[in-house]
């Protein structure tokens, strides 16, 4: 069977395999799915029927480049590391299938109708999986994941220049399809129809994924020389953070060095050979100018979201600072390579297509990353909670503080990593929404919202984190996040109490006896509750908790004998722990 044979065969084949998947549940149970999946399938089938009917030529030339087939095996190395601790990724397998099938239709009849061969090859695949390292629609917009496929191939075919004697393509085909959707997902305020929030942090989830993206790059930079962009990509980042930080005294990325999404970017986005500079000073400066411009987008970008608005969630779009810049520094690869071969460090044997060269870059690299630069990024003390818990509390609490709560970069930081933590549904992510909750009900860090405060106990509450209970109930008590509701309040504390939250036993019993109006089976209810409280406090604070034991002498500094009937009535409720 001949090559041509081959290719013309593959068409049917792909379209057949979208119909497949078409039956799958995972597709065919939702409607949007079923309909971009078969719609595509349709599309791509009367397209290419139509170029058989007409006499097209319809050439096909082999092109099977190592780049494409060793990125393919290291995405896909990526994506299996990744699926063991987010279930997401194996849910949308389905759906990245669909999208190779649909990247082969497309880029075989893009080419065919316009006259050229189409080259095969592995091409398609790597171009599919990185986009979806960095973005995914979610099912109701999963159709725009195709439009971005589309967009990829037609610049790549559009936009060429001649370096070096040979003609290329400008842009990274996945980077200039993903930065041009960032740049319209941003200001139309579009974010929310995609996964890249999710991706940017569960990428963080598996174990060693620093290091995971790290050996897989070294194959990557073995057989290519690009080892100098990711290694001053690095540099660039980390040294523009660390300017933040001796100029704010805060870190810029909230638990790590250089994010993980970043440092994948950094490895896997972009340093397409094919498009990054071929001199060895412009590799450094391409490197170091993404690295660099991650941090400043980073900057710009975290005052492009918006605050929660009622109930609904807060916008973030930092995680587009590693997209955005690509298609600009792709755009500057003639200057640098210009500038490369002005300085020429090639005569000094500084060249990466010299194997040995490359090998002792790579050899350098090596203790580089793994002592300089992987402690940053694992061991960061933004990681811990207590760590932005104290920095917060350090900078607003004294009583000087003259500024704007909600404002202040640490307790800005505070709120992003709670943010993460709540959305993660790792463990602790209970705990986490509800301390969340308490910042957005005191205006601390955030823009103070009681409605989505109340909706972050409730998630937290509804998990059974007993504090998150007693919150509920203290917002419910005092019409906060919507109407007085004492009934409620009191269903909430009951819950709290029955947990083991010796606040929520506390602001029941005291409920209850301020209602009581002298009926003795409430009263008693409320003493016994309030005893419940004391001893719940007594066994908190003996265990080392300093909230139980402050909570502890107030109570017995406020409440009068056990002898007065009206003693439930003074007991002060519970406050709210932040």
């Amino acid at each position: 069977m001949s090559l041509a044979d081959f290719g013309h065969r593959l068409v049917p084949a792909f379209i057949a395999f979208l119909g497949l998947l078409c039956a799958l549940p995972r597709i065919h149970g939702h409607p949007v799915l079923l309909a971009s999946v078969g719609g595509m399938a349709v599309l791509m089938g009367v397209w290419h029927f139509v170029l058989a009917r007409s006499g097209a030529k319809r050439e096909i030339l082999p092109n099977l480049k190592p780049n494409h087939y060793v990125q393919l095996v290291c995405h896909l190395s990526i994506y299996i590391w990744w699926g063991t601790a987010w279930p997401q990724v194996g849910l949308s397998a389905p759906l990245i299938a669909a999208e190779v099938a649909f990247a082969y239709l497309f880029e075989m009849a893009f080419a065919w109708t316009r006259g050229k061969p189409w080259r095969s090859g592995f091409g398609p695949i790597p171009i599919t999986l990185s986009m979806n390292l960095f973005l995914w629609f979610k099912d109701d917009w999963f159709y725009w994941q195709f439009a971005m496929l589309a967009l990829a191939f037609i610049q790549k075919d559009a936009f060429h220049w001649t370096r070096d004697g040979i003609k290329r393509h400008i842009f990274n085909p996945s980077a200039f399809a993903l930065s041009v959707a960032a740049l319209i997902l941003i200001p139309f305020d579009l974010s929310y129809t995609t996964w890249g929030e999710e991706i940017a942090t569960t990428l963080a989830y598996p174990a060693n994924i620093y290091v995971v993206i790290f050996a897989l790059g070294l194959i990557v930079h073995f057989r290519f020389p690009i080892v100098l962009m990711t290694m001053s990509a690095v540099a660039g980042c980390v040294l523009f953070q660390w300017l933040h930080w001796r100029e704010t005294g805060n870190h810029l990325f909230v638990d790590a060095t250089v994010p993980i999404a970043v440092f994948l970017g950094m490895n896997f986005l972009f340093t397409d050979p094919m498009t990054s500079p071929r001199t060895t000073l412009g590799k450094l400066l391409f490197g170091f100018l993404y690295g660099s411009l991650v941090v400043f987008e980073y900057k710009w970008l975290s005052t492009m979201g918006r605050p929660a608005m009622g109930d609904s969630h807060p916008v973030n779009v930092t995680y587009f600072d590693k997209l955005i810049q690509v298609p600009l520094l792709n755009l500057m690869v003639p200057a640098l390579d210009y500038l490369g071969k002005k300085v020429n460090l090639e005569r000094f044997r500084f060249d990466l297509t010299i194997p040995q060269v490359r090998y002792g870059f790579l050899a350098a690299w090596i203790p580089i990353f793994w002592f300089g630069f992987l402690p940053g990024f694992v061991d960061h003390p933004g990681k811990h909670l207590g760590f932005w818990s104290d920095r917060c509390a350090d900078s607003v609490g004294h009583d000087d503080y003259k500024g704007d709560p909600k404002d202040d970069p640490f307790c800005k930081n505070f709120a992003l990593f709670l943010m993460d933590g709540c959305k993660a549904r790792q463990p602790g992510w209970d705990h986490a929404c509800n301390t969340l909750g308490t910042l957005y009900e005191d205006g601390v860090g955030v823009q103070r919202n009681d409605p989505f405060a109340t909706q972050l106990h409730a998630t937290a509450c509804d998990a059974r984190y007993a504090k998150a209970c007693t919150d509920l109930g203290n917002m419910a008590l005092e019409g906060r996040g919507g109407p007085v509701n004492a009934g409620a309040a009191k269903d909430f504390f009951r819950q709290a109490c029955d947990a083991g939250d010796a606040d929520g036993c506390q602001n029941l019993g005291t409920v209850l006896a301020r209602g009581a109006h002298g009926n003795p089976a409430v009263l008693n209810e409320a003493r016994a509750l309030l005893a419940r409280a004391l001893m719940q406090y007594e066994k908190d604070c003996k265990a080392g908790t300093q909230d139980a034991c402050d909570r502890l002498q107030e109570i017995r500094a406020a409440t009068a004998p056990p002898a007065a009937e009206a003693a439930p009535t003074d007991a002060p409720p519970a406050s709210q722990q932040p």
